[in-house]
């Protein structure tokens, strides 16, 4: 009888374990999947970053005397193109539900003025204050005023 018992308690013990690890393991399971969930996703998932500006760049918003503009697929062709010395720019909007655009193309050089990067048309007055942000995934490019801009992604 006493053997009978002790076999018993270790099944139940065996069996205890068995259903500890089930609940362990669930737990973990949503854990895991939670973590997953949240880290893939992020806002700027697959936004390559780096410091530089050269690369091709494409519009996630658009602002123009202050007005935010939605991106449709007028403005979504916007995009500029810097190289190592010359700067593109394919501006595209809407006007009385017609797609405009206009082509900015210069050799360029870069400082600063007032503490803010600028991009310029060598030789000429054409110029833009740039910024790098979110780490280099995101370029700011606006006018003097501040009040038309746009930022991109790279390519």
């Amino acid at each position: 009888w006493r053997r009978k018992s002790v076999c018993l308690f270790y099944l139940c013990d065996v069996f205890h374990i068995l259903k500890l690890n089930k609940v362990i393991m669930k737990k973990i399971l949503i854990l895991a999947s939670l973590v997953a969930m949240f880290t893939s996703c992020s806002k700027d998932e697959g936004d390559r970053k780096g410091d530089s500006i050269v690369d091709e760049w494409i519009p996630i918003k658009i602002v123009r005397a202050g007005v935010d503009t939605p991106i449709d697929n007028c403005n979504r062709q916007t995009k500029v193109i810097i190289t190592n010395n010359h700067f593109t720019y394919y501006d595209y909007w809407k006007e009385n539900q017609e797609c405009k655009s206009s082509l900015e193309e210069y050799d360029y050089v870069t400082y600063k003025e007032d503490g803010r990067n600028m991009i310029k048309k060598f030789g000429a007055n054409t110029s833009y204050y740039y910024a790098l942000e979110d780490q280099g995934a995101h370029l700011r490019i606006s006018n003097y005023l501040g009040n038309t801009y746009v930022i991109l992604k790279r390519k």
